[in-house]
């Protein structure tokens, strides 16, 4: 049986680089079908996807830690700490390929998604000043290098809130499950 430190970083690791992974995925689909991300159902979705990822990898990951190597048994911070680095993991990984894939390799793919704002906003009738000062704020948000300044402080922040609360339903004792079923 694994040493349960070993396993801790084991499990957290491991979920964390394929939900990273499937973060990054998501990305390069947005990317190949040129989504508009300024649409309120591409915000929506975003949203829905992206923490619908982290927060069921996250149950995933304390659930494992908890029935394969403590036998049902769990504490409250050993809960939070194996979700806490999962998401750690698996945003600043997709965090990594934003910068590089937006930053790097294709470098005039955020200022068009600024120019599509910018068009969506002159449907709405915005004032030619309030829609350059608009544009502006977007532009400086958009940038590649400051998104992944951001994340690298967002990052533990979201982690902790995410992990703290997923953490209060996950530490229950699995006292109904035979011991031989868990492992």
């Amino acid at each position: 049986m694994e040493n349960s430190k070993t396993a801790f970083l084991n499990i957290s690791l491991k979920n964390g680089l394929i939900t990273g992974g499937l973060m990054i995925l998501y990305s390069i689909i947005i990317y190949v079908f040129d989504i508009n991300m300024f649409s309120i159902v591409f915000g929506i979705l975003m949203f829905l996807v992206t923490f619908g990822l982290l927060i069921g990898f996250m149950v995933i990951s304390m659930n494992q830690y908890k029935r394969k190597i403590l036998g049902g048994q769990i504490t409250y911070w050993q809960c939070f700490f194996v979700g806490l680095v999962m998401a750690m993991v698996a945003m600043w990984l997709s965090g990594i390929f934003n910068y590089l894939f937006y930053g790097l390799y294709d470098t005039a793919y955020m200022p068009k998604q600024v120019d599509k704002f910018a068009e969506m906003m002159q449907g709405y009738g915005l004032p030619d000043d309030k829609l350059q000062e608009q544009v502006q704020k977007m532009q400086e948000k958009m940038n590649p290098l400051k998104q992944f300044i951001t994340n690298l402080y967002m990052v533990p922040a979201i982690s902790v809130v995410i992990s703290l609360i997923i953490s209060a339903f996950i530490k229950k004792n699995d006292e109904a499950i035979p011991h031989d079923v868990i492992r």
